[in-house]
């Protein structure tokens, strides 16, 4: 590294080569500039950000139960012939399933479970029962992938 040295007004001025900044290469515009680089990292994390937030309903989409028939802890006159689950989101019926049970826990339905056209409904035939308590449980594979469960009771007089 090489010094120069000159007289200004009388005075010896020393100068020494620019000392280039490690956020600005702006003596050779062709060259590397992390300046540069951190702008399009900038402009890319805000495009990552803007996409997240505006899909951020798709990643977060499980399938819940809005209600069932019969109603949750519902006290039915008669024996339903089809009991059925409505969920927010559509389903994958092969590997979703509703199923119910009596009090000692067997089953009291028949066939496979199936689903309305939206894909938003599972529904399966019910044997005829009789009076006493059933519990409906429901196992639902949304089109994300993501797996939800739950379960509902209803009593028959």
């Amino acid at each position: 590294m090489s010094l120069i040295s000159r007289f200004d007004y009388g005075r010896m001025v020393i100068d020494r080569p620019p000392a280039i900044s490690i956020l600005d290469n702006s003596l050779d515009p062709g060259s590397f500039s992390v300046k540069r680089l951190i702008s399009s990292r900038r402009l890319w994390l805000s495009l990552v950000v803007i996409c997240a937030l505006a899909f951020a309903h798709m990643v977060s989409a499980h399938s819940e139960a809005t209600r069932s028939s019969p109603k949750d802890k519902s006290t039915l006159d008669q024996a339903p012939k089809v009991v059925s689950v409505f969920l927010t989101e559509k389903i994958e019926i092969e590997l979703s399933k509703l199923q119910v049970f009596d009090a000692d826990g067997d089953t009291v339905h028949k066939g496979k479970t199936t689903c309305s056209e939206n894909l938003k409904t599972m529904s399966i035939l019910m044997t005829d029962i009789g009076s006493g308590s059933y519990a409906a449980k429901w196992e639902v594979v949304s089109v994300d992938g993501h797996k939800t469960s739950g379960a509902f009771s209803f009593q028959v007089r």
